[in-house]
């Protein structure tokens, strides 16, 4: 059974290409308690369906994580309104340092 979680911070790489700019995403689950998944973990959960992740898009509505394959065959986390690059996954604000 998948669980729902509310995307609402992304941690990012230096690199300069879009699919390998996200190293870890983190939010909050429905009961409030905080989460942070690698990249990997977060691919896996997705394509594996034992969480379904979304964010708040700026515009107001719900937007589905989704992972896509990229130029290389490598699999990335965009937001499903998303073309290629996952712009609005990475207009997320930055994670909090882990303590």
């Amino acid at each position: 059974m998948e669980t729902d979680l509310r995307v609402t911070c992304v941690q990012r790489s230096d690199s300069t290409d879009p699919h390998a700019r996200i190293l870890a995403v983190g939010g909050r689950d429905g009961t409030g308690e905080t989460f942070r998944f690698t990249h990997a973990e977060a691919v896996d959960a997705v394509r594996h369906g034992r969480h379904y992740l979304w964010f708040e898009h700026p515009e107001g509505h719900e937007t589905k994580v989704v992972v896509a394959r990229g130029p290389f065959s490598h699999y990335y986390l965009k937001g499903e309104v998303d073309l290629a690059q996952p712009d609005s996954l990475l207009a997320l604000p930055d994670c909090p340092p882990e303590s």
